[in-house]
């Protein structure tokens, strides 16, 4: 049974890398897209909680610690 699969596959692969004819694109839109959606996301991630800081007396934080 494992000679049998071994044999099946070796013979799907015969040619190699050459039988892989439909190679993957990258759309520069989407690229754009992504690097947008990161930024925007850190902005939020990082400015929401400096604007929520910032508005905390350092009194008022080191009490509540």
């Amino acid at each position: 049974m494992v000679a049998l699969a071994h044999w099946i596959g070796l013979r799907f692969y015969i040619g190699g890398v050459g039988v892989i004819t439909n190679y993957p694109r990258l759309d520069v839109g989407y690229v754009f897209i992504a690097t947008g959606v990161a930024v925007a996301a850190a902005l939020v991630a990082g400015i929401y909680p400096a604007l929520k800081a910032s508005r905390l007396r350092p009194v008022e934080a080191l009490r509540a610690t």
